[in-house]
């Protein structure tokens, strides 16, 4: 899994939280736009090499 091993979160509501997931929908949650670019290169990526092989 792409995300498994980032530490990229934020807290909401006392907790902390990387991606919210919604039926076929996941949202991404960071601190800065450079951590959320990051986060949705890393599953594009994943993607990517998921349907070449």
């Amino acid at each position: 899994m792409p995300l498994q091993d980032q530490h990229i979160s934020m807290f909401v509501g006392g907790r902390l939280v990387s991606n919210l997931r919604f039926a076929d929908d996941i949202d991404f949650m960071a601190n800065t736009s450079s951590e959320l670019k990051y986060l949705t290169n890393r599953v594009y990526k994943s993607r990517s090499v998921r349907d070449e092989g």
